[in-house]
C-alpha cells in the first residue's frame, strides 16, 4: 500500500531493496476522490515509474466524492473513522491472498505504540490478511534521514501543505497543516462548502469547523466573524 506519504516512501523503498521487482506483486494507491491533491497523485506515478513497477500499479479511487461525504456523514470520530471502513472496502475488492507492506509508524500517537499494531507482523481482520510494517519503530527523523541518505524523491504536498495531500481535509490535521491548505483557494472555498454542509453541532464538530474558519484565507474577516458566532455546540443530554 502506497499512500505517496514520506513513511510509505520508506517502507517500498526498503522492500524493493530486499525483493526486487519480481518479489512485489502490486503497488497499491488509494485516491480519495475528490480530497486528494493532483500533486499528490502525479507524485504517486512518477515514484512507481521511478522504480519501474507501473506494470503492477493499482491506483483505486472512492466511487464518490470524498468531501461530499462529509456532508451525508459527518466528521469521523478518532477511534472510529468510517473513512477508514471505505478504504479497507476497496482493499477488498482486491484479488487475496496478499501479504501487504503498510508504512505506519508506532511514534506516531501514542495509541499506535500502545496497540497491536505495534510490531513488525499484524494481522489484517477485516481483510482475513497478514500485513508487514518495516518502519514501525522508525521515528520522523529516522525516516528523513533514510530519505536523504537513499537521495529518494519528497512529495511537493510536504513543502505546500505540510503533509501527503491524500486527504485534504481531515479533521485529524494540525493547525500548521491546516493553515497551509486553508491559504490555498481551491481548497479553503471546497472545505469551507463542506464545514456549512455538515448538520452536527456537537463539541466536537464545532471545534473542527472553527479551526478550519480560523485560517480561511477564502473568506473575510467578517464572512469568518459571522460564522464563528452563529457556531453554538449543542450541549450532550445528561
Amino acid at each position: 500500500m502506497f499512500s505517496g506519504g514520506k513513511d510509505s516512501l520508506v517502507a517500498l523503498d526498503i522492500v524493493y531493496r530486499a525483493v526486487g521487482s519480481e518479489g512485489i506483486r502490486a503497488v497499491v494507491f488509494q485516491e480519495m476522490t475528490g480530497n486528494t491533491a493532483k500533486e499528490a497523485v502525479e507524485y504517486v506515478y512518477s515514484v512507481v515509474d521511478m522504480y519501474g513497477l507501473r506494470h503492477k500499479f493499482i491506483h483505486q479511487k472512492l466511487p464518490y466524492d470524498h468531501l461530499d461525504a462529509f456532508k451525508r456523514w459527518g466528521l469521523p470520530l478518532y477511534r472510529g473513522r468510517w473513512c477508514r471502513g471505505e478504504k479497507w472496502k476497496l482493499a477488498r475488492k482486491l484479488q487475496p491472498p496478499w501479504l501487504w507492506v503498510i508504512g505506519i509508524k508506532a511514534s506516531d500517537s501514542s495509541l499506535r505504540a500502545s496497540s497491536q499494531w505495534n510490531k513488525y507482523i499484524v494481522e489484517l481482520p477485516r481483510l482475513k490478511e497478514v500485513a508487514l510494517q518495516p518502519v514501525i519503530e522508525f521515528t520522523n527523523q529516522d525516516i528523513w534521514y533514510y530519505i536523504k541518505a537513499r537521495n529518494l524523491p519528497i512529495n511537493p504536498c510536504y513543502e505546500k501543505y505540510g503533509f501527503c495531500g491524500v486527504c485534504m481535509f481531515c479533521p485529524f490535521h494540525d493547525s500548521s497543516t491546516v493553515e497551509k491548505v486553508m491559504s490555498d483557494e481551491y481548497w479553503c472555498r471546497r472545505i469551507v462548502d463542506v464545514l456549512m454542509h455538515i448538520i452536527s453541532r456537537s463539541r466536537y464538530t464545532v471545534t473542527i469547523i472553527r479551526r478550519y474558519v480560523k485560517y480561511a484565507k477564502c473568506l473575510s474577516e467578517e464572512e469568518k466573524r459571522r460564522i464563528l458566532d452563529s457556531l453554538v455546540p449543542v450541549p450532550k443530554e445528561a
